[in-house]
């Protein structure tokens, strides 16, 4: 009994230095942004040998079959072929999922060339993306990607802030 006494004295004397409960919340809508910082870079895992190229996700897409990023990019990803790529709409459902992104034909690139035909593009806004690759312990990368299928004000500043994004005619440069 006095050991136990004694280890419970100890031990609040003490403690455990991890006793906090750590939590992480997604961002709110208002955060959705293709600009600036990425909010999940805290989340986002890394640890994949990138000796085949870095992963790098091009957050502007401009469905208008131009053939400029008429799909979404990911550099280097055809490399990866064990990648899961997930893509939300503000309320977090699911509007596109495929393995193996970009790497087995047209129906598998976001977003699919029957969305061209049937008429079912997604429409201008901010979406919300999962990447895979190997697994969520290997490399997982959430972020933001901006769909522009018009002159669209609201959407025309996020081409500033990305350097990376292929010419396109459709967007307009100050």
């Amino acid at each position: 009994m006095k050991k136990i006494l004694f280890l419970l004295i100890l031990l609040s004397l003490y403690g455990c230095p991890n006793d906090e409960i750590i939590t992480h919340e997604e961002p709110q809508e208002e955060a959705y942004s293709c600009c600036g910082e990425n909010p999940f870079v805290s989340t986002n895992i890394n640890i994949l040998n990138e000796f085949l190229g870095q992963i790098n996700v091009l957050t502007i897409v401009t469905p208008n079959n131009d053939a400029f990023n008429d799909h979404l990019i990911v550099d280097n990803l055809i490399h990866y072929p064990n990648n899961k790529l997930t893509i939300f709409d503000k309320n977090e459902t699911v509007i596109f999922q495929t393995d193996s992104y970009g790497s087995t034909g047209i129906e598998d690139v976001f977003p699919r060339i029957s969305d061209y035909t049937n008429n079912t593009l997604p429409m201008d806004g901010v979406y919300k993306y999962k990447l895979v690759i190997e697994n969520e312990a290997t490399f997982l990368e959430y972020g933001f990607i901006c769909v522009i299928t018009q002159d669209s004000d609201s959407l025309m500043s996020t081409v500033e802030c990305n350097p990376n994004i292929n010419p396109d005619p459709i967007l307009t440069y100050n």
